[in-house]
C-alpha cells in the first residue's frame, strides 16, 4: 500500500469557524438561517475550558465525521464527502442496482447494460463499451449511463441503459466479530468476493445510491435521497418514532435519579443526526455487517485510541486550533473521546457505571462480555448529535450570485418572493450568467426571450434552491400537496411529498425511492401516509383513530390532527387522489452545484450540461407500448410510461407483473419539454453566446462558494487518505485485494492556494482539467 504525505501547517488568516446557526447578510452574505434543533436537554450547560457545550459537541463531530478509525477498515464518513460535501473518484465506484426491485429482494448483482436486444451496446458493457465491473474506472463516454439515438426525443431509440449507479467506495463485506476495548482493533470475519472482487481477490463495495453534499444539508427538513432520515431523531436510529414504536430495544439509558432507565429523546429538525446514524454502521458503506454503535463507541473509547492519531491536523485548524497532538497527528492526549462526550453533553447520558443490557425491551445489568457501559450504550445519541452540529456549520453562503443580490446587481423574484418569476439586472453582469438566471427563475414560456426554464419550481429561493428546505421563523409550508402529473392521455391529479419528486430518471421501479418502506413496513412517504388517514376515514374510523393508525412521523401528525398546511384541494379531500410519491427523490440544494460531480441519484450524468439536456428534453421517462422496446416497460402495463406504479401510484411491481392496467406517469407536469436552445442538437445555428444550455451552466457556476472551492474554514479538515481503486495484490495478507491510497493533505482556517492544485475546478464537469486532483489526477490551478 501507497501513501504519499503532505505538510500540514498552512499559515492561518482566515475567519474562525461559525459557532452559530444563523448567518447575517453582510458582505455578500445571504441571510440563510436554517431551522434549529432545541438541543437543551441533551448537551451540556456547562462551560469547559472556554467552550460551552455545543462547542465541544462540533470538536467531537468534525473528529468523528473525519475520522478513518470510525469505519470497520479505514472508511471515515468524509470520504464519500470530501469534494465540497461529496465524492468525484472514478475507481471502483460502480454499483450494480441494488435498490431494483424487478431484480428481487436483494435487487441486481450484474455490472453493466441491463439487456443487449435493440442496442449497440452489449449486455453487460458500459457506454464506451468497455466490460462493467468492479474495480472499473469510469470514462468520459460512459456518460451519460442513459443513451438514446436521439437526445432531445425522449421516446427515440436507446443505445444503452442500466440500472448500475454511479456513487462512493465503501467498506469490504466481512460479517463482524469484535472489538478490543484497549486499542480498538477490530475483528471481522474473512471478507467475501461474490460481487466485489479484483483478480480474485475482495475488493470495497460501492454505496447504492450517489453521495450528496453534506454542505447546507442543515437546511434538509428530512436528509437522504427517500428522505428516509426522519425530522425527529430519537437518539438510537434514523427512522424516529418508527424505530421507537417498531423496536423496544432501540433505547437510551438515562440517569437522572439513582438508577439509570431506559427512554429515548425527541428532538425535531434534527435529520443530520437521524442521517448521521445510518452510514457508520451500514454493512457497505462503513462497517461489517452486524456491528452497532455501541461498539463503534466501544472502539473508539479504547484507552490507546486518539482522535484522528492515523491523520494529520493543522495547528490552525478552524476548531481543533489549541487541541492538536504536539506532532500534528490527531488530537492531544487530553481530548479522547470519552472526554470530548464528557465535555459536551450532560452527565445522564454518561455517568452510570457499570455494564448493561438491553433486551426485550428490559434494561439488565452485564459485564463486559455481554453488554456495554452506558457511554458505550448511548454513543449513537453522541454520534448523531455531534455529527449534526459540525454539519450545522457549513453553511456556504459567499457565492458571485450572492454577492450580486446582496449589492444589487441583479434582482430576483422567485416562488417565494412573488410574481413575476424572473431576474433583472441593475448593473453591467456578465451576459451569459444574465441569461442564464432569467432561464432559472422564469417561468416556462415559450414566448419569453429567453425561454423560461421555471427551474425554480423545484429549487425554489435564493437561499439554499431546494424546495425540500427547513428554515427558522418561517412559515412552515405544506407537508404534503398538489400534484399534477403527466401522462399519455393527459394529466392526472394527484399528492406528493413537498419538496420530493419523480423526475423520470429511471424506470420507477429499479429504485422505489420515497415510496419505499422503512423497516417495520411504514411508507416513507408523507403523502402516503396521508391519503391512508383518508382512506381510513372513508371506512368508518375516527380522525384521531385514523390518524394515530397510518402516521408515523410526528411533524406530520400534528400538521393533520390540527388541520395545519394541507389545504390540498377537492381531489385530495377524497381517498381517490394518486399518490405520485415512487421513484420521487428530495430536490437536492443546487449551491456549490458546479463543484460535485457526477449529478443525480444514481450519479447518471457526468456534467452539469448533460443534466440540463436530460430536463430540456422532458426527462428519461419513455411511453409504454409494446413494440419490443422492453426499457418502456416498468412493469407490465398497457398505457402510461415507465415512471408510475398503477392508476394509483401505488402498486408493487408484483401487482403490475400480474396485470395489465395503466401505470400513468408520477412525473410532475412541470417536467415538460423547456425548448431550450442546445448549440449541440443538429441543425441548431448558434454559439455560446446565445447557447441557454451554456447559459444555464453559466449561472449555476455562479452559485459556487470560494470557501467551498478551496477548503477555506469552515470546510477545512485533517488529512485524508483515500482509496482510489484496488491493485491486483494483496502484499499485506489480509486476504483483501490492496487498496490504492492517495491521500488529500491537512488545511487551515485559510484553505488551499489558488495555484496549490488542491482547489476544485468550477466546471460542473467530473472530467474536466484538475477536477481529479485531489485524489491523484493531474492537479490545475484556479482564477485568483
Amino acid at each position: 500500500m501507497t501513501r504519499t504525505l503532505f505538510p500540514a501547517f498552512i499559515p492561518a488568516v482566515f475567519a474562525a469557524i461559525m459557532l452559530s446557526f444563523f448567518v447575517s447578510p453582510a458582505n455578500g452574505q445571504a441571510r440563510l438561517n436554517p431551522a434549529r434543533p432545541d438541543l437543551s436537554d441533551v448537551l451540556n450547560d456547562q462551560r469547559t475550558d472556554g467552550k460551552s457545550g455545543e462547542e465541544w459537541a462540533i470538536v467531537l463531530g468534525k473528529a468523528l465525521f473525519w475520522d478513518i478509525q470510525a469505519g470497520s477498515d479505514g472508511v471515515a464518513c468524509a470520504s464519500c464527502h470530501f469534494n465540497a460535501g461529496a465524492d468525484i473518484r472514478l475507481t471502483n465506484q460502480l454499483s450494480p442496482g441494488a435498490k431494483d426491485v424487478t431484480a428481487g429482494n436483494n435487487g441486481d448483482n450484474r455490472f453493466g447494460s441491463d439487456r443487449s436486444d435493440t442496442r449497440t451496446v452489449g449486455g453487460g458493457d458500459m457506454p464506451s463499451g468497455a466490460s462493467a465491473g468492479p474495480n472499473y474506472t469510469l470514462r468520459e463516454n460512459d456518460f451519460p449511463l442513459y443513451q438514446i439515438q436521439q437526445a432531445n426525443n425522449r421516446n427515440s431509440r436507446v443505445v444503452t441503459s442500466t440500472n448500475d449507479v454511479v456513487s462512493s467506495t465503501a467498506a469490504y463485506d466481512m460479517e463482524f466479530i469484535g472489538v478490543s476495548d484497549l486499542d480498538g482493533s477490530e475483528t471481522c470475519s474473512p471478507a467475501n468476493d461474490d460481487i466485489f472482487h479484483v483478480g480474485g481477490l475482495p475488493s470495497r463495495q460501492a454505496a447504492r445510491r450517489n453521495s450528496q453534499t453534506i454542505i447546507n444539508s442543515v437546511f434538509n427538513r428530512r436528509s437522504n435521497w427517500d428522505g428516509s432520515a426522519a425530522n425527529m431523531f430519537n437518539g438510537v436510529g434514523k427512522h424516529g418514532m418508527r424505530d421507537i414504536n417498531g423496536d423496544p430495544n432501540k433505547r437510551l439509558i438515562i440517569q437522572e435519579g439513582s438508577q439509570p432507565e431506559l427512554g429515548f429523546v425527541s428532538i425535531a429538525d434534527a435529520s443530520l443526526a437521524s442521517q448521521a446514524v445510518g452510514p457508520v454502521v451500514d454493512d457497505i458503506e462503513m462497517s461489517c455487517n452486524g456491528r452497532t454503535l455501541a461498539h463503534v463507541g466501544r472502539k473508539l473509547m479504547g484507552d490507546l485510541v486518539r482522535p484522528l492519531m492515523h491523520q494529520e491536523v493543522s495547528d490552525n485548524d478552524s476548531v481543533f486550533s489549541g487541541l492538536v497532538y504536539f506532532n500534528n497527528m490527531g488530537l492531544a492526549v487530553t481530548y479522547t473521546y470519552e472526554e470530548l462526550i464528557k465535555r459536551a453533553f450532560k452527565p445522564k447520558y454518561w455517568n452510570a457505571t457499570g455494564y448493561w443490557r438491553v433486551q426485550n425491551g428490559q434494561l439488565n445489568s452485564a459485564t463486559s462480555d455481554t453488554g456495554f457501559t452506558q457511554t458505550e450504550h448511548n454513543f449513537s445519541l453522541f454520534w448523531g448529535v455531534a455529527i449534526m452540529a459540525y454539519e450545522s456549520t457549513l453553511i456556504s453562503n459567499q457565492s458571485e450570485f450572492d454577492q450580486m443580490v446582496s449589492d444589487g446587481t441583479l434582482t430576483v423574484r422567485d416562488i417565494r418572493t412573488g410574481r413575476p418569476f424572473g431576474c433583472t439586472a441593475n448593473a453591467d453582469v456578465d451576459e451569459l450568467l444574465l441569461r442564464g438566471c432569467k432561464i432559472f427563475f422564469q417561468r416556462r414560456d415559450p414566448n419569453s426571450t429567453p425561454v423560461g426554464g421555471g427551474c425554480n419550481v423545484c429549487h425554489g429561493g435564493k437561499d439554499t434552491f431546494s424546495n425540500a428546505q427547513n428554515l427558522a421563523n418561517a412559515t412552515v409550508g405544506p407537508l404534503v400537496q398538489n400534484r399534477t402529473v403527466l401522462d399519455r392521455a393527459g394529466t392526472t391529479p394527484g399528492i406528493s411529498d413537498t419538496g420530493f419528486m419523480n423526475t423520470g430518471i429511471r424506470p420507477t421501479f429499479t429504485d422505489l425511492k420515497l415510496g419505499a418502506t422503512d423497516p417495520y413496513g411504514n411508507p416513507l412517504s408523507y403523502a402516503q401516509q396521508y391519503k391512508n388517514v383518508l382512506v381510513a376515514m372513508r371506512g368508518g374510523m375516527g380522525r384521531q383513530q385514523a390518524i394515530n393508525a397510518n402516521i408515523v412521523d410526528p411533524e406530520l401528525a400534528t400538521a393533520v390532527e390540527n388541520f395545519q398546511h394541507f389545504n390540498l384541494g377537492r381531489n385530495a379531500t377524497t381517498a381517490d387522489s394518486k399518490v405520485t410519491v415512487a421513484g420521487a427523490i428530495k430536490s437536492p440544494t443546487l449551491r456549490n452545484v458546479a463543484l460535485t460531480p457526477p449529478y443525480s441519484s444514481s450519479g447518471m450524468f457526468a456534467t452539469l450540461r448533460q443534466m440540463i439536456q436530460y430536463y430540456n428534453r422532458a426527462t428519461n421517462r419513455r411511453n409504454i407500448n409494446f413494440s419490443g422496446d422492453l426499457d418502456a416497460m416498468g412493469a407490465q402495463c398497457a398505457t402510461g410510461d415507465n415512471s408510475g406504479t398503477g392508476l394509483d401510484g401505488e402498486r408493487t411491481y408484483q401487482e403490475l407483473t400480474q396485470s395489465t392496467q395503466s401505470c400513468h406517469s408520477n412525473v410532475q407536469t412541470g417536467l415538460g419539454r423547456l425548448n431550450l436552445l442546445d448549440c449541440e442538437l443538429p441543425g441548431n445555428d448558434c454559439n455560446v453566446a446565445t447557447d441557454d444550455i451554456s447559459a444555464l451552466v453559466r449561472f449555476l457556476q455562479s452559485l459556487t462558494d470560494r470557501r467551498v472551492q478551496c477548503d477555506a474554514a469552515p470546510f477545512d479538515h485533517p488529512s485524508l487518505p483515500l482509496s482510489v481503486g484496488h491493485s491486483n495484490s494483496d502484499n499485506n495478507g489480509d486476504g483483501k485485494a490492496d487498496d490504492i491510497i492517495f491521500e488529500l493533505p491537512a488545511i487551515g482556517q485559510r484553505g488551499y492556494d489558488a495555484d496549490s492544485g488542491w482547489c476544485i475546478p468550477n466546471s460542473g464537469d467530473l472530467f474536466a482539467s484538475g477536477m481529479q486532483g485531489r485524489v491523484g489526477g493531474p492537479r490545475g490551478t484556479i482564477p485568483e
